[in-house]
């Protein structure tokens, strides 16, 4: 590892620590740990508490004006060195050495704050160690100079280069056609886990956009068509224009329609189109599908199959509800990480059982677990913002 790779898996380290990276980011860093046993050290250190405290005990005790005066005296051998070679080894050393330090002390500091989390709440009803309040409507807006506006409930307009462009209010992004506005401007906004938010686009399309997801749009549409391009979850209905159909693009597959509500779910490679009303057409680099109202085309590296769908169920999630007919446990507890900002752990062998139900995504963790746990024969544990599944027997 060179020496901005070290600086650069520093970074990745703690993103993926606090639940920050996206779902194409954090598949790249587990797959650069799973190739590097150092890194997989790293990993497995800061992901157990004890060490953290370690660490703080550590901090604790650190004499700051006696280190930095190791440092500084190390640093001027260095440079009386003769040897160029030796030199810039010591340095390499230093840098990997300052990545993990950068690590362990934003780790530490990460941590101690996580414990004063005002999300993860005592649980005095489920019996769980503590209890996770559930996601609500946050996002972050990227402008199209790079400058980014926090999303809450609060209501502000919003400029794009000289122009009020658009409002937010009650959980919900408005934009707004005007002359003036340079149409080749985009925002994307960005929906964390354990956040949600609802945009209304400058054609009055408006979409729901799911937790750890991005849509990125034009400020305006313009020409003969409308495109936009998704990462993650949304539910899109879009404003009928037959003179100009609208474009989704997600994963390298293109939906198209001219108006009609439907579901996109791009979390992975896999997609996933779901028609509630109208009609569109979903097209990959080799083939194309049309669907109709109930119907679900599911986009894989090998082509584009259409099945039936419980439109009720894919789009629950919009209108406040996890549903769940016939999921597996580890295509549940996804949905559940990503609303509640949470990291899974199964310990032990899984049943590949299949559960049905729904609950309210304004319960807590705690609540949403207990009923797994009634029509199951698993287990579930909270730590902090940890869920440990396993089996009873």
């Amino acid at each position: 590892m060179d020496e901005k790779g070290a600086l650069d898996f520093s970074q990745s380290l703690l993103r993926y620590l606090k639940l920050e990276l996206t779902p194409d980011e954090e598949r790249a860093f587990l797959q650069s740990v799973a190739s590097d046993p150092a890194k997989q050290r790293l990993l497995d250190y800061y992901r157990n508490a004890s060490a953290l405290q370690k660490d703080f005990a550590y901090l604790d005790r650190l004499n700051v004006p006696e280190a930095w005066q190791k440092v500084r005296t190390r640093t001027a051998l260095r440079h009386s060195e003769p040897n160029r070679t030796q030199r810039r080894l010591h340095k390499w050393k230093w840098l990997q050495y300052a990545a993990v330090l950068v690590v362990t002390v934003a780790v530490s500091f990460w941590w101690f704050s996580s414990l004063q989390d005002s999300r993860v709440i005592a649980d005095n009803q489920y019996g769980f160690k503590n209890d996770v309040l559930p996601g609500d409507d946050r996002a972050t807006l990227v402008l199209s100079d790079g400058k980014t506006v926090s999303l809450d409930q609060s209501e502000r307009s919003i400029k794009e280069g000289k122009h009020a462009v658009s409002q937010t209010k009650n959980g919900m992004l408005s934009y707004w056609q005007q002359s003036g506005v340079d149409p080749s401007r985009f925002n994307e906004i960005r929906v964390p886990y354990a956040g949600q938010y609802k945009v209304t686009l400058g054609d009055g399309t408006v979409v729901w956009v799911n937790s750890g997801s991005a849509l990125k749009f034009p400020v305006q549409f313009s020409g003969n068509e409308r495109r936009v391009f998704l990462d993650g979850e949304a539910f899109f209905d879009v404003a009928k224009d037959p003179n100009r159909p609208f474009y989704v693009e997600a994963e390298g597959k293109t939906i198209e329609v001219v108006g009609t509500r439907f579901n996109v779910s791009a979390y992975s490679e896999e997609v996933q189109a779901t028609l509630v009303e109208g009609a569109v057409k979903i097209m990959d680099t080799h083939s194309f599908r049309l669907l109709t109202p109930g119907q679900q085309a599911v986009c894989k590296p090998t082509g584009i199959d259409v099945l039936p769908a419980d439109v009720e169920r894919v789009a629950a999630w919009k209108d406040g509800y996890f549903v769940f007919d016939g999921n597996h446990i580890e295509t549940i507890m996804e949905q559940i990480a990503r609303w509640y900002q949470v990291q899974v752990h199964f310990q032990g062998k899984i049943q590949q059982d299949i559960y049905s139900g729904s609950v309210p995504r304004n319960s807590t963790l705690g609540g949403v677990l207990r009923m797994l746990a009634d029509v199951s024969d698993l287990q579930f544990e909270i730590d902090g913002r940890n869920v440990i599944v396993s089996n009873n027997h």
